[in-house]
């Protein structure tokens, strides 16, 4: 149960993170999508399939945040989409 709440406190601490994203310096959501790659993990170590559908929810707000950035930061983003593709591939190889 314990691992339940926390996995559910991390999923709103990251819809909080993505309401605030787009508003953000590209610096400041390069950062967030780190941050975002992180908690992803601990998210999917605690309870995969909770946190599979939540994750592919924030991956898109993620990747909408990043596309909205200057087109010269555009290989950033296609690193960060591959480090949360990497995240993604664990979880379906968990669940």
């Amino acid at each position: 149960m314990h691992s339940r709440l926390r996995a559910l406190s991390l999923v709103r601490a990251l819809a909080h993170m993505h309401s605030r994203s787009r508003a953000l310096s590209f610096a400041r959501v390069r950062s967030h999508a780190l941050s975002l790659t992180c908690t992803l993990a601990q998210v999917h170590s605690i309870t995969p399939a909770l946190s599979l559908t939540h994750t592919l929810s924030h991956e898109h707000s993620l990747s909408c945040a990043l596309s909205h950035t200057s087109v010269h930061y555009h290989t950033s983003t296609l690193a960060h989409t591959h480090s949360l593709s990497r995240v993604h591939a664990r979880t379906h190889s968990i669940t």
